[in-house]
């Protein structure tokens, strides 16, 4: 499944249009806590508190972007 072509494809238009997401930079911040805190879990083998964030604002349908599936896949 790509993730990604959707969100970018979203943001994108934003940039286009001149209009700020609706994800933002917080939102990013509050997917890096957990990921960190689920790293240091596993590593000191021990629950983990994740840092309070402010809320962030929803989705909506107007970020829903859909492709097709791509033929050929890019290998890095």
């Amino acid at each position: 499944t790509d993730n990604f072509s959707g969100m970018i494809s979203y943001f994108a238009d934003c940039i286009q249009k001149g209009t700020a997401p609706l994800a933002d930079g917080a939102e990013g911040l509050s997917d890096v806590a957990v990921m960190i805190a689920i790293r240091l879990a596993g590593k000191e083998r021990a629950f983990q508190t994740v840092p309070q964030l402010p809320p962030f604002q929803t989705y909506d349908a107007s970020m829903v972007r859909s492709f097709p599936p791509a033929r050929e896949k890019l290998l890095v």
